[in-house]
């Protein structure tokens, strides 16, 4: 947000801007300052704490799409810990960095997923995902994409092995149901051998 164009305005104010925003809250010297809340024209919204201008601080963010964010602000980016709600009713709860992922990071959405680093956005390290019915997939993440060992684990003690390369599976795959161990060769995301070994 920027200057008022009234000057030394103190404590608590209604302003509206040319754009079509407004703020209503505490100001100091043409600055948002302590608590309020500014609308833009486009029907976005925060709710929290100011400091010379800037979102600073414990505060809400909600966008005309319903998208919301709950957390904290440092000089007008989400920075610190904070919560990303969709409409849909998924999130993402975790550290951000000016704006972007960054640290810890969940993400729920009928199965969560639990990403044990990202970096600018882009998930990093170990992943877990574990889904409503029990199932668990653990799998490592490189720019963003799965890179390494992959293992998806069922309740009844079934086991898929797996190798993954930027995203797609490649190289051999092992399948262990019920103690018979099933071998798979992968190119590009799609099996071309499928052998079942004998007891």
């Amino acid at each position: 947000m920027g200057n008022c164009s009234a000057e030394n305005i103190q404590q608590y104010e209604n302003v509206e801007f040319t754009e079509g925003d407004t703020y209503e809250g505490e100001m100091e010297n043409g600055f948002a300052e302590g608590w309020g809340v500014y609308t833009r024209k486009n029907g976005d919204q925060y709710i929290g704490w100011w400091h010379n201008g800037f979102q600073h601080g414990i505060g809400r963010e909600i966008f005309a799409d319903k998208t919301e964010y709950d957390g904290t602000f440092v000089k007008g980016k989400k920075h610190g810990k904070g919560k990303i709600t969709f409409p849909d009713g998924s999130s993402y709860e975790g550290q951000f960095q000016k704006d972007s992922f960054s640290g810890e990071v969940n993400w729920y959405n009928n199965f969560i997923i639990k990403f044990g680093k990202w970096i600018d956005n882009r998930k990093e390290g170990s992943a877990q995902i574990v889904f409503e019915n029990g199932n668990i997939f653990e799998c490592q993440y490189k720019n963003d994409k799965k890179n390494g060992e992959g293992l998806f684990k069922w309740p009844d003690g079934c086991r898929f092995q797996s190798n993954w390369v930027d995203g797609q599976l490649q190289g051999e795959s092992k399948l262990i149901e019920n103690g018979i161990m099933t071998i798979g060769e992968w190119l590009n995301n799609k099996c071309v051998k499928w052998e079942q070994l004998n007891d």
